[in-house]
């Protein structure tokens, strides 16, 4: 319980060419939103694969992704953009997205991590492919556990964007603070 209720602050880092990324809260796991050339933006998502690629959501399902490891889901949505928090609210139902965190970032170092997400997605196709009505989800060859969980998987893409993460991201409770 004390685990799940600690917030995890996010610094941005110090950058002159900035650009917004957009961390999405759903309540209890967690998205990131990324710009794309060509107005586009693209979503990625960490997760469970009998949980959130399979669908498979009953409680034993969810009790089996608490207790993992399990094998490890890795998602993309391609999105129109333009990469703003009006337009990514605009995809999804409001109770969709919990909280919605724009990060100043820099624009060198999203682009490196799209590129990296990108191939890492398109190698994935190899092994296997489940679609959801959002994503379409790959096998990650990291294990998904309650000690390795979205929130974990996207305070580390969060840390190759340059920002500081404090606190032990298990749940989806974050804070922005100034950079």
């Amino acid at each position: 319980m004390l685990l799940t209720s600690c917030a995890t602050t996010i610094v941005p880092p110090a950058s002159q060419d900035r650009v917004d990324v957009f961390l999405l809260d759903h309540g209890r796991t967690t998205s990131l939103v990324l710009p794309a050339p060509e107005n586009r933006i693209v979503r990625y998502a960490y997760g469970d694969w009998n949980w959130y690629a399979l669908s498979n959501t009953g409680i034993l399902d969810g009790l089996r992704a608490l207790i993992g490891p399990n094998q490890g889901a890795f998602g993309r949505q391609e999105l129109t953009g333009p990469a703003d928090a009006q337009t990514i609210r605009s995809r999804y139902p409001p109770a969709y997205i919990v909280n919605l965190h724009a990060i100043p970032v820099d624009r060198g170092r999203v682009e490196r991590l799209r590129e990296r997400l990108d191939a890492q997605h398109h190698a994935g196709r190899a092994t296997g492919i489940a679609h959801t009505v959002e994503f379409e989800f790959v096998p990650d060859a990291r294990p998904y556990s309650y000690f390795h969980n979205s929130n974990h998987v996207i305070a580390q893409w969060l840390r190759e964007l340059g920002c500081e993460t404090h606190g032990l991201s298990f749940s989806s409770e974050w804070r922005v603070a100034s950079p």
